[in-house]
């Protein structure tokens, strides 16, 4: 799995831990793939709601968009699974918090979702299963 890191800078060990998080969460659902992670600020990250989730209400923190299954990547034999958008303004590098929207926005890159009851019940346990599996990495 290999992760791109672009918009606001990130330090590097705020990095390691981002893409720590990351790869476990990939073994433990049995994804593969390589994503992009982009930090935006509040402002560029109301902009990339309003374009793509218009009806939402109120302040985004994890934006994720998974990547067409047919989509070509000619470049790289590994997948693209998609990126996710961090409120940087929201975040504020508490390791905590990133992670736990690094967990929400890799299950929907995953294919997890929350519109119906029986799949907010069905995210928010395996949720709860994988931050058990990677709350040790917030940490590194």
């Amino acid at each position: 799995m290999r992760i791109v890191f672009s918009g606001v800078r990130i330090g590097l060990r705020e990095a390691r831990r981002i893409t720590a998080v990351a790869k476990r969460l990939s073994r433990a659902l049995h994804t593969r793939g390589n994503i992009e992670v982009v930090f935006l600020d509040g402002r560029a990250m109301r902009i990339l709601k309003s374009r793509l989730l218009p009806k939402e209400k109120g302040p985004a923190n994890v934006i994720a968009a998974p990547e067409p299954p047919d989509f070509p990547h000619p470049e790289s034999p590994v997948p693209f699974l998609g990126t996710l958008y961090l409120n940087r303004d929201l975040t504020a590098g508490e390791p905590e918090e990133e992670a736990r929207l690094v967990l929400h926005g890799f299950l929907h890159l995953a294919g997890y979702d929350h519109k119906k009851k029986r799949d907010i019940l069905r995210m928010k346990k395996t949720e709860e299963t994988l931050w058990r599996r990677i709350s040790s990495l917030v940490w590194i």
